[in-house]
């Protein structure tokens, strides 16, 4: 609620990119419906700053926000520390952040500190990632199973240590799902449980472009997260329709 993604995605993007409210990409199908079914928390600094106080902070006379103890609301936020665009929004939020009052310390993330798992999945505070919002990858990125341990050497893809036994049930369904009707069945309750507990924050849909001759009809690319085959993992689907 105090971050305005549509003035991030106007800043960072000139307007061509969207806010994003749940973990499905718009054109997966059954987004229209999940995303009409979930709650969306559009900016509001007042009411967010409300909730905070409920919480038990109040500002200071440096503005910052403390608890009865004295602790002041700092947030650890880190992103890859050669990614421009990632520093860009990092600063962006953390503006938005200290309008109401709550402190960001940035550290930021080395090329060795991503490649060291443990470093990475044991960071005491905010982090950024882009996600591949697909079907096929939900159970990847949402399941317990897949939250990142010790036990399993930390190789998980739901950093956000995210457990939810209602979720675990909804993802196997999605899983062993071959019928769009009850596919969409199992996408508005899989949006709705993380619209509202919100593991994660969703900010936008990273745009990607693709070029694509004119003659060619039916390319798609992938929303994300295909490495080598985003551009061309529809081929089946191509047609050619010049001379």
């Amino acid at each position: 609620m105090a971050v305005d993604r549509e003035e991030l995605v106007s800043s960072l993007y000139s307007g061509q990119a969207k806010v994003a409210h749940i973990a499905l990409a718009p054109n997966e199908p059954g987004f229209a419906a999940a995303e009409a079914a979930s709650t969306k928390h559009p900016f509001d600094p007042r009411g967010a700053l409300a909730l905070l106080e409920q919480s038990g902070w109040r500002r200071g006379t440096d503005g910052v926000l403390a608890n009865a103890d004295g602790e002041r609301l700092e947030i650890p936020f880190r992103v890859p520390v050669g990614d421009a665009e990632q520093v860009r929004m990092q600063g962006a939020v953390a503006g938005f952040w200290s309008d109401i009052g709550v402190r960001v310390r940035v550290d930021n993330a080395t090329d060795a500190q991503l490649r060291d798992r443990q470093e990475r999945e044991t960071f005491p505070g905010v982090s950024a990632t882009d996600s591949g919002p697909t079907i096929a990858s939900l159970s990847r990125r949402w399941h317990t199973r897949q939250i990142p341990n010790q036990q399993n050497r930390y190789t998980g893809d739901n950093v956000a240590h995210w457990s939810h036994p209602e979720v675990d049930r909804i993802l196997g369904e999605i899983d062993n799902t071959f019928r769009a009707q009850e596919m969409e069945r199992h996408l508005v309750e899989f949006s709705r449980i993380f619209a509202d507990e919100l593991p994660v924050v969703p900010l936008y849909y990273t745009p990607e472009v693709t070029a694509a001759h004119k003659y060619l009809k039916g390319a798609r690319p992938r929303p994300a997260g295909s490495g080598q085959n985003t551009w061309n993992w529809s081929a089946y689907t191509w047609e050619w329709t010049g001379p």
